[in-house]
């Protein structure tokens, strides 16, 4: 009797240490012999026009669970950032000189950025007409006389 109480005793014991190893791993679950980190998902994109770029450094769309997350956002010449969201929620007014800083991800992040014109710029190309652009225009007289005018020079042929 006092054997099966000190086996039962040890075998409390040694599931208990397990338990509490599985406990203090939760972050990394092994598989197939090897310790793989829990990673989460990040996926970065451009709604409607392309007014400029986003990326992050995840890489290959994942990040540590836990870890830190930078996005960052630039708008190309004559666009400004109309919405920036992550994960539905508008963070437009979070983005620091473009960058978006998540300290601890634990979820997957979906970012979602949206450019428009620039309605503020005032040094927009402007095509202007030259002073010395010179239309010709043609006429003729019984398809045997033929006038050309070209810089306020008439001639004809």
């Amino acid at each position: 009797m006092k054997r099966k109480s000190i086996l039962i005793l040890l075998l409390t014991l040694i599931l208990s240490v397990c338990c509490f190893g599985l406990v203090a791993c939760d972050k990394e679950k092994e598989q197939d012999g090897e310790i793989k980190t829990e990673t989460v998902s990040v996926s970065v994109s451009v709604e409607g026009n392309l007014g400029g770029v986003i990326s992050s450094d995840a890489i290959d769309g994942k990040v540590k669970k836990g870890s830190s997350l930078k996005i960052t956002v630039t708008a190309l010449d004559g666009y400004v950032v109309e919405y920036f969201k992550v994960n539905g929620e508008d963070k437009t007014a979070s983005l620091s000189g473009g960058v978006y800083q998540i300290n601890v991800v634990e979820n997957d992040i979906t970012a979602v950025v949206k450019f428009m014109e620039d309605e503020d710029i005032t040094h927009r190309e402007q095509i202007t007409t030259k002073n010395d652009f010179n239309p010709t225009f043609f006429s003729a007289d019984n398809w045997e006389t033929m006038t050309t005018t070209q810089n306020g020079t008439t001639r004809t042929d």
